[in-house]
């Protein structure tokens, strides 16, 4: 299997940044500096996510509410569902991107 952090590097290296302006291009690349860290930091491997998985499967107690990924998103998908409708989960999204970088006009 192919790693999820391997198979995200060359996910970014498609996108044609040709007719993006520079501010557009610096903030890309530090949103995707930041995710793959957020991404080598937290993301299991496919191999520890396979072992939860049978674990599951072959346990007495079967528990599909297993979590494969502890610690990464919680608080975005924490967010979305407590009020799908708050701008929440997208605060969490904007500071793993760019962390506590604001926005300047």
């Amino acid at each position: 299997m192919t790693p999820i952090f391997q198979t995200s590097a060359e996910w970014g290296k498609a996108i044609d940044h040709s007719t993006a302006d520079e501010k557009t291009k610096q903030l890309m690349e530090l949103g995707m500096q930041n995710l793959q860290r957020h991404i080598a930091q937290e993301m299991k491997s496919s191999e520890m996510i396979a072992a939860i998985v049978k674990e599951i499967i072959l346990g007495k107690n079967t528990d599909f509410r297993c979590f494969t990924n502890v610690g990464f998103l919680d608080e975005e998908i924490a967010a979305k569902l407590k009020d799908p409708a708050s701008d929440e989960s997208i605060e969490y999204a904007r500071k793993r991107f760019f962390g506590d970088k604001k926005e300047e006009n």
